[in-house]
Order: C-alpha cells, then structure tokens, then sequence
C-alpha cells in the first residue's frame, strides 16, 4: 500500500440513511433507488 487514506463510499435510499452515513465518516454519498434498477435515479426527498 501508498500509505494514502482511503474514503468510505456508502449508498443511501434516503435522508435519514444519509445523515447516519454522514456522521459515521462517509466520504462519498451515493444516492440511489434499487427498485429503479442497479444505477436507478433517486427522488427527490
């Protein structure tokens, strides 16, 4: 290994998964809807 950090990707259904991800350290949202397919568009909130 480089030694360099390496971030945390979480996917999120919803704020409240959002806001948990967020304050375990997350470093990259990803947002998405499964039930829309693999890479499904998220609603708004």
């Amino acid at each position: 290994m480089s030694g360099e950090a390496v971030g945390l990707l979480v996917s999120v259904r919803s704020g409240q998964e959002a806001r948990a991800a967020i304050e375990g350290g997350c470093a990259v949202l990803d947002v998405k809807e499964p039930a829309h397919g693999p890479l499904g568009m998220a609603g708004p909130p």
